[in-house]
């Protein structure tokens, strides 16, 4: 199952380079119009320079809270509410984490890197219950972080390295994805009611 998963992401990877423009231009085009805003309570950057932000495997984020720039903007731009967005941005993290044990850090590190990947996957998850697999944000993350081939290569290699993906939780269980949020969750109870 967990071989599975892995090769279902390199698939995804591999028509990602050319789907970003087309996932991430209505963002781009609302930043434009919206200019300065306000989201979760913290100030959204500006949509960074495209050559710039793909210089390097970390790209732009100049407000250093681990998410590439243009991913953030695309995040909030598609976010339900906060929990889902909250959810994305845990899973855009990781994603970027990933890429980046690729280059660096011995296996136990990059063990410990596809754990927390895995957990922040299922609670991803847990916001998008019901949603088809190719239509869920968190499907698309993978297309908006892995956008030019370097950073393909980068995760290519981190998975090359670590074949195993499981939670941090031996107990885990999937009806209970929300454990794997690193958040406080608004409305949790009446979100398990559901």
């Amino acid at each position: 199952m967990k071989k599975i998963i892995g090769l279902l992401l390199m698939g995804i990877l591999v028509s990602g380079c050319r789907d970003y423009e087309k996932i991430i231009g209505d963002a781009r085009e609302h930043k434009k119009k919206v200019g300065k805003q306000i989201i979760d309570g913290e100030e959204e950057p500006p949509f960074p320079n495209e050559s710039e932000n793909n210089k390097t495997l970390r790209g732009v984020d100049v407000n250093q809270n681990g998410i590439r720039d243009d991913v953030e903007i695309w995040i909030n731009y598609v976010g339900k509410d906060r929990n889902h967005r909250m959810a994305l941005r845990q899973l855009a993290k990781m994603d970027q984490t990933r890429m980046i044990a690729g280059e660096e850090g011995d296996q136990k590190y990059r063990i410990q890197v596809a754990k927390d990947y895995w957990d922040a996957s299922n609670c991803a998850s847990f916001f998008e219950k019901g949603q088809e697999f190719e239509k869920r944000a968190s499907y698309k993350i993978v297309k908006i972080v892995y956008n030019v081939s370097e950073r393909e290569n980068a995760y290519k290699k981190f998975h090359s390295n670590v074949i195993v993906y499981e939670s941090n939780d031996e107990n885990f269980n999937l009806g209970k994805a929300f454990t794997a949020c690193n958040f406080k969750i608004d409305n949790l109870n009446g979100l398990i009611e559901k």
